[in-house]
């Protein structure tokens, strides 16, 4: 038997490698699909609604309601929807949608002609009788339900709709009509703009403070804050107690940079708890610079959610459905401080009935050594 020159030894030798190496780089990928696939089942089950992977990155979305709205031909339903869109989980950004019922008829027929063999896979919409004109079918002895039950009922039948669309269906999912239905291109343009601006910003704070202990020193004297000052329940506030202070301050709504800034603080806020342990969070220096900083944005804020004053901050030109984007924004931005508060606020509670605690168990001490001394 002919032996194998130097040569056919050293293709074998890197055959095997390159099996070897293929071989670990499945294993990765699996591991990194199950580590994802685990996010998006923790995600769903903790989210009212329906989320995906999905543009390169993660989409959310659910109903939010219905509003009546009315134009020349007289007082129509508009189905609010919220989506959400970030490369991801931890920075999903939300913009509002409303559609008319026709405008669900109108994507459902595109999608049913455009993709024949999704078709059975699309469930049904509500039929087009479903609401009726008020008064008249009560008016010809018809009976009928009352406008608000029909509503409700539509509005879950269009629930289920999109979120079987968007879980099971991803032929639909990454058709052109229905992300042009759902606004998502423009959105995730203006979603990765915004997020690039933020790394740009971030990466010049880095540079001009030159480091953690430059920047809290800067933020405070900006600020009037001591950042080595243990934090209080008393200075944590909540929706309400910052809409007092907005109105008794006459406070301004936040400016869009501003409201860009408080963003990126109440993303920060939200690392740190999740990063470091309770029993030294109270402790971090930068934990209680950003606390304070988004305390003090908070009543400016409350203005943008309630749409008091915002001529003052340049937008009396913007159009309604602009304003409501904002808003949106906003109330996310809400939810996410109000999280973060409410677990410092329980560690901050936890500690004080600790301290509370070891002083009368102190106090005890002392006077039973009182007593001991006074009985010798």
């Amino acid at each position: 038997m002919k032996e194998k020159s130097g040569k056919e030894k050293e293709r074998e030798k890197s055959g095997e490698k390159e099996v070897l190496t293929t071989e670990k780089e499945r294993e990765r990928e699996k591991a990194v699909w199950k580590a994802k696939e685990a996010d998006l089942e923790r995600m769903r089950r903790d989210f009212h609604g329906a989320v995906t992977y999905g543009f390169e990155g993660v989409f959310a979305w659910q109903m939010y309601g219905a509003a009546s709205s009315s134009d020349i031909s007289g007082v129509y339903t508009e189905y609010l929807m919220r989506c959400q869109w970030g490369p991801d989980f931890s920075s999903l950004q939300p913009w509002m949608v409303t559609r008319r019922f026709r405008e669900f008829e109108a994507l459902d027929n595109t999608l049913r002609l455009d993709y024949p063999q999704i078709s059975h896979l699309l469930p049904q919409l509500p039929p087009k009788l479903y609401l009726t004109i008020p008064g008249v079918m009560t008016a010809l002895g018809l009976g009928g339900e009352p406008d608000e039950q029909i509503i409700a009922r539509r509005k879950l039948a269009l629930e289920h709709y999109i979120t079987a669309i968007i879980t099971a269906i991803p032929m639909a999912l990454q058709s052109r009509v229905f992300q042009e239905f759902l606004n998502v291109p423009e959105r995730i343009q203006i979603i990765n703009t915004s997020l690039a601006r933020d790394r740009r910003i971030k990466r010049e704070k880095e540079r001009v403070t030159g480091g953690e202990r430059e920047r809290e020193r800067r933020v405070s004297e900006v600020s009037g804050y001591d950042s080595e000052k243990p934090l209080s329940i008393q200075e944590l506030l909540t929706s309400e107690s910052a809409d007092r202070i907005r109105l008794n301050r006459s406070s301004r709504p936040l400016s869009l940079s501003s409201l860009d800034d408080l963003h990126s603080q109440v993303r920060s806020l939200s690392v740190l708890l999740r990063a470091l342990p309770p029993s030294t969070l109270l402790q971090n220096t930068e934990l209680r610079v950003i606390v304070r900083d988004c305390m003090s944005s908070w009543p400016g804020l409350r203005g943008i959610i309630q749409g008091k004053g915002l001529d003052q901050i340049g937008l009396s030109g913007w159009s309604e459905e602009e304003v409501i984007q904002l808003i949106a924004r906003a109330l996310q931005i809400e939810d996410e401080l109000n999280e973060c508060v409410n677990k410092i606020r329980n560690i901050l509670g936890s500690k004080q009935n600790t301290d509370n605690s070891n002083t009368s168990s102190n106090h005890d001490n002392n006077n039973s050594n009182s007593n001991i001394i006074a009985s010798v």
